[in-house]
């Protein structure tokens, strides 16, 4: 407690002498005192300042709203024509590609494995972007020999074949003989081993 007294007395100097500055302050802001039997008048609020005339960031120019955009142009397009049954198809050049083809391609769909390869039906036949094609095929790591092959096609294209052979799956292990061991303590150890 005794350590709080100092502090307490100092606070209590402090706000008296706030008060005492204040009294001053308050006595030249108030206004002055009416005459008798007048009533004291309303403060009134402070003018506003008048715009220099001379001063070019008091009026600010506006700008005209812009025109409204006009309605644009759609392109008017044919409907697709459709081949009737009677009509023969359209030639293809040859050496355009009339068809991708996967033989060999089990697990993975075809459909996928068009998505993979840069070359599209109806593109230019070209050796490097086959090349091209191979390696992206062989990069997926499924396949454990991949042929390219290509022969002419019906309609007078080229039509591409990329033969495959898939990687074995492995989906199961059994560990014959182990008759002290059991499964578990096998797959324990080879995790242990893994990871040291």
């Amino acid at each position: 407690m005794i350590s709080l007294r100092p502090l307490s007395l100092n606070s209590a100097l402090v706000c008296f002498c706030g008060l005492l500055a204040a009294v001053p302050l308050a006595a030249q802001n108030a206004p002055p005192a009416a005459p008798a039997g007048q009533q004291p008048q309303q403060p009134q609020p402070p003018a506003a300042p008048q715009p220099n005339r001379n001063n070019p960031f008091e009026t600010v120019p506006q700008a005209a709203p812009p025109p409204a955009p006009a309605a644009p142009i759609l392109p008017q397009f044919e409907a697709p024509k459709t081949a009737e049954p009677g009509q023969a198809q359209p030639a293809v050049g040859s050496n355009t590609i009339e068809g991708i083809e996967f033989p060999g391609a089990r697990r993975v769909p075809q459909d996928t494995l068009r998505a993979m390869v840069f070359s599209k039906v109806g593109d230019v036949y070209n050796e490097d972007t086959l090349k091209r094609d191979f390696m992206a095929l062989w990069n997926t790591n499924r396949f454990d020999d991949i042929k390219l092959e290509s022969e002419k096609g019906e309609r007078g294209g080229v039509v591409v074949r990329f033969v495959v052979t898939e990687r074995p799956v492995i989906r199961d292990i059994k560990y014959e003989g182990a008759k002290s061991v059991s499964t578990s303590d096998i797959l324990t150890g080879l995790k242990n081993a893994r990871s040291g």
